[in-house]
C-alpha cells in the first residue's frame, strides 16, 4: 500500500518482444494511472532518474526482453488505488 503524498520503492519491470520478428526504436509511455497517482519511468534504478518516456534503441529480437524501472506517486488527496498501465510502441526491423 502507499499512502497519499508518498512513493513506492522502485520496480524493475521487463518487457518482453511476443511478436515473432524483432523490433527496435521501442518507446516506453504511461499508458494509464490511477486517479491521483502519477508513473516515473527510468533505465536505472540507481540513480533512479525520473522520466515520463523512455527510448530504446536497441534491436529486440523475437523473445527477447529489456528492463526498465517504474516508481509509483501517489498524490496529496489521493483517495483510492487501482491498477496502471504502460505504453510500448517500436518499429519492424526490416
Amino acid at each position: 500500500n502507499i499512502l497519499a503524498g508518498n512513493s513506492s520503492l522502485n520496480v524493475a519491470v521487463k518487457v518482453k518482444n511476443g511478436y515473432n520478428f524483432s523490433v527496435n526504436n521501442i518507446v516506453i509511455t504511461e499508458g494509464t494511472a490511477p486517479d491521483g497517482a502519477t508513473l516515473d519511468l527510468s533505465y536505472s534504478n540507481a540513480p533512479f532518474a525520473a522520466q515520463t518516456s523512455l527510448t530504446f534503441t536497441d534491436t529486440l529480437a523475437p523473445d527477447d526482453t529489456i528492463t526498465l524501472y517504474v516508481r509509483l506517486n501517489a498524490l496529496r488527496g489521493a483517495t483510492t488505488g487501482g491498477i496502471f498501465k504502460l505504453s510500448a510502441k517500436a518499429s519492424v526491423v526490416s
